[in-house]
């Protein structure tokens, strides 16, 4: 394991935020749901508390670089500023979705798609019991109350959409169009009875016109409030919002839009050059 401490380094530190908890969690087990997404379960001593003082649906996970068995996170140095070690001893930070979170017995759950490719995914895809990731959080913004709502995801934005359901009251009503690539990454999802739930299946190759496509020519009710969420890859989001904002009518403060990720692009490099397509509302 490699370490640094003290103020001898700070020149070649960051300053970390404030008044976020920084918890190393250790893994439990790990499942696959389909062939392409594993859950994976976290615990240990440092959860406690987890979501005590800050609620919302994300939370920002640290992955070990190669050669460290736990992720260097943040530590206070007698000046009293919080400060990251040295940026090439930093961990990869990249932000998910809480699947569950049980305070009782002290366990989180994290869904991570494996495309093959990534960082995130390609440690999520080898994780076994006993190895570390950092995490922060809660936090992140979510949907509105609205009398329909609509949740449009493709395979990366599966995880959240499948959270959202679950959390939304039993007397919602609202429409999931959800993108995967075959029929085997489908999944069993808990939603309200007045919720409908469409799977397309777009191939290997994640091609985004039919998911595009399916929300331009869906029927909405008549009358009444509505909300959309997108969480998928960058040209469908940029589309949909457009779309949701241009077409449908809907205020911005009624669109929440994210891309998960962006075609010939990695993840870093995305969130760096586009913040992940987001916009504030």
């Amino acid at each position: 394991m490699v370490a640094v401490h003290g103020d001898s380094v700070a020149s070649g530190r960051r300053r970390a935020l404030e008044g976020f908890v920084f918890r190393t969690l250790e893994v439990l087990r790990a499942t696959h749901i389909t062939p392409r997404l594993r859950r994976i379960t976290f615990g240990g001593a440092e959860l406690a508390g987890f979501g005590a003082d800050r609620t919302g649906p994300n939370v920002k996970i640290y992955i070990p670089l190669p050669g460290q068995d736990r992720p260097l996170l943040p530590e206070r140095v007698s000046s009293g500023e919080l400060l990251w070690p040295v940026d090439d001893l930093c961990p990869v930070m990249r932000t998910y979705t809480v699947r569950r979170h049980d305070p009782d017995s002290c366990e989180l759950d994290i869904d991570f798609v494996l495309h093959g490719h990534g960082v995130a995914g390609n440690w999520a895809a080898k994780a076994r019991p006993g190895d570390l990731l950092g995490v922060t959080g809660p936090g992140g913004k979510t949907v509105r109350a609205a009398d329909w709502t609509l949740l449009v995801a493709d395979h990366a934005g599966l995880p959240a959409v499948a959270t959202l359901l679950a959390e939304t009251p039993q007397d919602a009503h609202g429409q999931a169009i959800l993108a995967v690539p075959g029929p085997e990454e489908e999944q069993r999802l808990r939603y309200p009875p007045g919720f409908q739930v469409r799977w397309l299946h777009t191939g290997a190759a994640a091609d985004p016109e039919p998911l595009i496509a399916a929300v331009r020519e869906l029927s909405w009710p008549p009358g009444g409030t509505a909300f959309g969420w997108v969480g998928a890859e960058s040209r469908v989001v940029r589309a949909l919002r457009d779309h949701l904002r241009g077409e449908r009518g809907l205020a911005r403060q009624d669109t929440l839009c994210i891309g998960y990720w962006r075609r010939g692009m990695d993840e870093a490099e995305y969130h760096e050059t586009h913040d992940n397509d987001r916009d504030d509302h």
